[in-house]
């Protein structure tokens, strides 16, 4: 200190110019949760995270559907929701709102599906057969009892 004023000495000022570099080279966003995964369904806070876009973690390049979603201007509106991105057959709203989480990214990933009506009709009808197969099996084995 010199007459009460601390001095600024090459160390401080390095440091200083340091710390601005270091604001003006760290790209916006980085380093934080995304404002633009809170536009997606559950606030993209499905099992994939930042992985939903992002094909790391940490960020850098982007997934099929974060590409879309950034071409979109980051806006989740109809024509994202109704596009497939990854190309697995099922929308990215389909994708995006399946439980247990399905990657909108991912062609390898798709929504779980039920069974429909005709699976469990045809399993039915299946069953039937076999059963009435094996009663007629059953009758004409039969021999009448003395």
């Amino acid at each position: 200190m010199k007459n009460g004023w601390p001095t600024i000495t090459d160390k401080t000022l390095l440091l200083g110019f340091g710390f601005v570099l270091f604001l003006a080279v760290i790209p916006p966003g980085a380093g934080g949760y995304p404002v633009d995964m809170d536009k997606l369904p559950h606030q993209g806070r499905n099992s994939y995270g930042c992985l939903v876009c992002h094909l790391n973690p940490a960020g850098g390049e982007l997934t099929s559907f974060g590409g879309d979603y950034m071409i979109n201007d980051f806006h989740y509106d109809a024509s994202i929701k109704q596009k497939d991105s990854d190309g697995d057959g099922f929308s990215n709203e389909s994708d995006l709102t399946a439980r247990p989480a399905s990657h909108p990214g991912d062609p390898a990933s798709h929504p779980f599906q039920p069974p429909g009506r005709l699976a469990w009709a045809g399993t039915l009808a299946a069953v039937l057969v076999l059963l009435a197969g094996g009663f007629s099996l059953v009758i004409r084995n039969s021999k009448p009892h003395p």
